[in-house]
């Protein structure tokens, strides 16, 4: 089951002015490492002010098990395609865009190993293999001509939309499970 929930909240301003900005928070969930699983997002349209004029919320649960490592890129990837599918109907900016998320591997894998483990053939400073790769290049493919600044914050700590992303996520995990979910390491 796909949860989709568009909610306008249109308080003032046009949404196609170039002094607006998206906060786009994400978060990913496996029930086991790997398990049943789920992403989500929420993504808020701004105006210069910081006050809310628009705002959108997705889970979905994963049809296979996966890590919590796919699930929380999984929310990234399809927060920022949804970013995309907005701005290509008019209806938001492409960019700014700060992208928020408590996972660490997700924020520092973009904008600190990233560069390396290309440069190196996709191998980390071990010369292992990078796992993910198929989801990191689906990220730089979805942030491609996208200004994205990438934030980290403390997860559990009581920040509102990061707590939201992660009830939602930590929802679709549930109804993974319940749905019952095969195995096998991928993210859907």
């Amino acid at each position: 089951m796909t949860t989709m929930t568009t909610i306008a909240t249109t308080k003032s301003g046009d949404a196609s002015t170039t002094r607006n900005r998206i906060e786009l928070y994400t978060d990913g969930s496996a029930l086991g490492n790997p398990g049943p699983a789920g992403y989500a997002f929420v993504a808020l349209l701004l105006d210069e002010t910081g006050t809310v004029i628009d705002t959108a919320e997705q889970s979905k649960p994963s049809k296979r098990h996966v890590t919590n490592n796919r699930a929380e890129m999984a929310a990234a990837i399809n927060g920022l395609a949804f970013i995309r599918e907005q701005s290509a109907s008019g209806l938001w900016p492409t960019s700014p865009i700060t992208l928020v998320s408590d996972s660490q591997y997700l924020v520092k894998g973009f904008t600190e190993w990233l560069p390396g483990w290309i440069a190196k053939g996709w191998r980390k400073s071990d010369k292992k293999l990078v796992e993910n790769r198929d989801l990191w290049e689906q990220l730089i493919g979805q942030t491609e001509g996208l200004a994205v600044d990438w934030r980290w914050v403390r997860g559990h700590d009581g920040n509102e939309w990061n707590e939201r992303a992660h009830e939602l996520a930590t929802a679709a995990s549930a109804e993974a499970k319940r749905q019952g979910v095969i195995f096998r390491i991928a993210c859907d």
